[in-house]
């Protein structure tokens, strides 16, 4: 597995060793330091393995290297966020 920033589409892809996309955490810019994360899909064939947890988790780690707060659009990463404040609250902004 391996995921891939593609900066210019405001995502990040998780992908198989062999290239197929297995899902996306997607995102939109709000300013150079606030994103709103809008959606985080999985292909159904691999749901329920924690493929969503490590999207996010890499969306998580480039936004606190680049020092960028995250408003949760997406129902899944709303509930991430609420659901571990330890983890996700040095970024979160919850409504």
């Amino acid at each position: 597995m391996k995921i891939e920033h593609k900066e210019n589409l405001d995502r990040f892809l998780l992908k198989t060793d062999e290239g197929e996309k297995i899902g996306e955490i997607e995102y939109r810019v709000a300013n150079d330091s606030l994103i709103y994360v809008t959606r985080t899909e999985v292909s159904p064939e691999h749901g329920g393995k924690g493929y969503a947890g490590l999207l996010l988790d890499a969306l998580v780690e480039w936004a606190r290297k680049n020092n960028i707060k995250a408003v949760p659009i997406c129902s899944y990463v709303v509930r991430a966020f609420e659901k571990n404040p330890d983890k996700y609250g040095d970024i979160a902004i919850l409504k």
